[in-house]
């Protein structure tokens, strides 16, 4: 074999040859459940593996077997309709069962695939972070919301909005919200008015804003500090002054820019 001729790196050049096994490790995160697809070339040809990304903000790992070296690859995401499939991955190449180096690392789309040794241009949200509306769960009747930031993630907070449904039950009610590390809260917002029994009050929390009614007992904007950077671990909660039992806390909704961390 003349090896000036082979310009990549193969296995016949190792001296460990065909007894050691490798392997691609993807390890990633996605933001919607689709089939995933790594393809790319070693010296022996064509490879492409398919495998059900489910969507999740815990990391997941799926391992698949080369015959070599790989020369070239690309990880895309799922290609869905009516929705963006974001996610973060990592790419390792794997010799018998141990990493030997990170190939590539990232945030990804469709659009925008995880490639090796090129990639494309970066876009603004490989840079600087996704762009996204989280949803939290609605709480249990009484209760308030406890929303945690996924770990190895930081978010940059834009807005925070809910909804409250006052039951008949006579009571001052205060809107509350804080942001932070759970054990010792460092952001705090307060409504500016009360709110009354059977009333339905939408709340928009707004870095920057102001603290008023925009309409008299249905619509309130409550004021946050800008720059409020987030990291996995902290958590966003409503604690409501007199919160009654049959009180209904409604549709949160996060604008964040998320960055993921692996």
């Amino acid at each position: 074999m003349n090896d000036k001729n082979i310009p990549f790196l193969v296995r016949d050049q190792l001296s460990f040859g065909d007894a050691q096994q490798i392997q691609l490790s993807i390890t990633y995160i996605s933001t919607h459940t689709g089939v995933w697809s790594l393809t790319g070339f070693t010296r022996a040809g064509i490879f492409t593996y398919k495998f059900t990304a489910t969507a999740s903000d815990t990391a997941q790992n799926v391992k698949f077997a080369l015959n070599d070296i790989p020369i070239s690859l690309s990880l895309t995401p799922a290609v869905l309709s009516g929705a963006a499939c974001l996610g973060f991955a990592q790419i390792d190449l794997m010799i018998s069962g141990d990493k030997m180096q990170t190939l590539n690392s990232g945030t990804l789309s469709s659009s925008y695939p995880l490639c090796w040794p090129i990639s494309i241009t970066n876009n603004d949200f490989q840079e600087k972070g996704v762009y996204e509306r989280m949803a939290a769960i609605d709480p249990a009747t009484g209760a308030n919301i406890v929303y945690t930031i996924p770990a190895k993630q930081q978010w940059e907070i834009f807005g925070v909005t809910l909804r409250l449904d006052a039951s008949s039950t006579v009571a001052d009610r205060t809107v509350k919200l804080k942001m932070g590390y759970a054990a010792e809260h460092q952001i705090y917002a307060i409504a500016g008015t009360t709110q009354q029994a059977s009333e339905a009050q939408q709340y928009y929390f707004v870095p920057n804003g102001t603290t008023r009614e925009i309409i008299a007992n249905t619509t309130q904007e409550v004021t946050l500090p800008q720059n409020i950077i987030l990291m996995g671990g902290d958590s966003i909660e409503t604690f409501i002054t007199n919160l009654q039992a049959n009180d209904e806390i409604h549709s949160m909704i996060i604008s964040v820019r998320r960055t993921f961390f692996y």
